[in-house]
């Protein structure tokens, strides 16, 4: 679930249609995205969640994660003691 931050109609979620046209999915900020019974794609997430979307700017809050690289592991060396005589 996603936390929607500006009022938008979803006009990839069609609630009904009928001779007038399509009725879409309504939220309000603070609503939940995506309503229940409806999967949006990965795809239409990042699209509500950035500014490439018809209103320009962020619909829905998500979360970013940044992924470090993993650095090459140093090779322990250990030395050997000369054993006491």
């Amino acid at each position: 679930m996603y936390k929607v931050l500006k009022p938008f109609d979803d006009l990839m979620d069609v609630r009904a249609s009928s001779k007038e046209g399509n009725l879409y999915q309504h939220y309000e900020a603070g609503d939940d995205y995506p309503r229940k019974g409806y999967n949006p794609s990965q795809e239409r997430i990042l699209e509500l969640g950035t500014a490439m979307n018809r209103q320009g700017a962020p619909l829905i809050e998500i979360q970013i994660v940044e992924v470090e690289e993993e650095k090459p592991k140093k090779k322990r060396t250990t030395k050997k003691k000369k054993a006491e005589k």
